[in-house]
């Protein structure tokens, strides 16, 4: 899905609001260490898991590149795929923001 699909208003959860919030930011998050579960951190932040970050990828929302290895010296070397945040995400995010009171 690309960002021109993204047409229709999505409904998201905290979680995937948290997720989104978090990107804009400029957190980096690292496709290879997604949590298994989302939970809620120990300063009531919620760590979105890895159905929340998939779910925002199936929706266009988020990127999650698959890149291939290079090679070094007959070895091939994966780099690790960070996630990105789309426009449609941006877009999704701010008009979250706009329904709601999330920070």
């Amino acid at each position: 899905m690309t960002d021109n699909q993204m047409t229709a208003p999505v409904s998201l959860s905290d979680a995937e609001i948290s997720a989104l919030t978090h990107l804009e930011v400029g957190v980096r998050v690292r496709a290879d260490d997604l949590p298994p579960r989302t939970v809620t951190d120990s300063f009531g932040e919620i760590l979105p898991g890895r159905r929340v970050w998939h779910r925002l990828s199936r929706l266009g929302l988020v990127q999650i590149p698959d890149e291939d290895p290079i090679d070094i010296d007959g070895e091939p070397f994966f780099f690790t795929p960070l996630v990105e945040i789309t426009d449609a995400g941006r877009a999704a995010l701010s008009a979250s923001n706009r329904g709601s009171n999330h920070d």
